[in-house]
């Protein structure tokens, strides 16, 4: 975990290595949330339930209290920062 300069919140850093045909269940965040892909790519829901791909380079995120869930059909490894994230001061 960090802590963010700006806010003084702690934002959790998690590399996750999902497997082919991994699926993380829907359910609701706790704090934004924002998954993004390196290696791979993962079918994403929100709110809406609409489908959308993400790969390598590109990342989602989802508000607090906002139903998700991922899948990825051929695995993948993302990066999952959880936390309040504000852009630095200018």
């Amino acid at each position: 975990m960090i802590v963010c300069a700006r806010s003084a919140k702690l934002v959790n850093l998690m590399c996750l290595c999902p497997e082919a045909g991994a699926r993380i269940g829907r359910h609701d965040t706790t704090d934004p949330l924002m998954f993004v892909i390196t290696r791979g790519e993962a079918t994403v829901t929100g709110a809406d339930t609409a489908p959308r791909t993400i790969t390598t380079g590109q990342a989602v995120t989802w508000t607090t209290g906002e139903a998700y869930d991922v899948r990825t059909p051929a695995g993948c490894t993302l990066l999952r920062v959880e936390g309040e994230l504000r852009p630095p001061h200018p």
